[in-house]
């Protein structure tokens, strides 16, 4: 999770020149570019959306019990079935590990999506706050642990970031599930 720059950005550079070369113009196909007259509604300005609303209107439509399936999280332990709900400006969707007696201790799995407040809003748990990146995508992360708990935070945008939260289990063990989790759900989250 604390490696080097992704290649996706090369290969993403790459598609897009080809791309970009692939449909210039052709020997076979003479004419312009512009849209036909007969059809009037497409020659009228479109409105334009900027980067940063296109970003914050996609957080805005982040799902967080879409972000992991019920085989994923499967895989990682045993949990009741997920839980939605608004906490604050924050979109929560919570898994409960599975306890076979009232004395066992199961994780607390909640994916906050946080569109108001990017990773220099993250409070310190009391073990301070380490700064890290993905290994799949490279997006930053910062991560923080108590006693009974991790989270880490991903980046959105500069404005916004999911919030893994994994708790009622020992720090360590929490951010070792709070990491593979991380894993699972990166590339299902907009870049900003």
């Amino acid at each position: 999770m604390f490696s080097g720059l992704p290649r996706w950005r090369t290969i993403l550079a790459t598609l897009a020149l080809t791309a970009l070369t692939a449909t210039g113009c052709s020997d076979t196909n003479p004419g312009s570019g512009s849209p036909p007259s007969d059809h009037p509604d497409l020659e009228s300005p479109r409105p334009t959306i900027t980067s940063a609303e296109a970003s914050e209107q996609a957080v805005s439509d982040i799902d967080p019990c879409s972000l992991l399936s019920d085989e994923e999280i499967g895989q990682v332990g045993e949990f009741d079935e997920p839980s939605k709900r608004v906490v604050g400006s924050g979109q929560v969707c919570t898994w409960q590990g599975a306890k076979q007696t009232v004395g066992d201790q199961a994780p607390l799995v909640n994916l906050v999506v946080r569109d108001n407040v990017g990773l220099s809003g993250v409070v310190d748990m009391g073990d301070g706050l380490t700064p890290g990146a993905t290994e799949n995508t490279g997006r930053a992360l910062v991560r923080t642990m108590s006693p009974d708990g991790c989270l880490i935070a991903m980046k959105i945008t500069s404005g916004s970031r999911l919030d893994v939260d994994v708790a009622e289990i020992s720090g360590d063990d929490a951010c070792d599930l709070a990491g593979t989790i991380v894993e699972i759900v990166d590339t299902r989250l907009p870049r900003g």
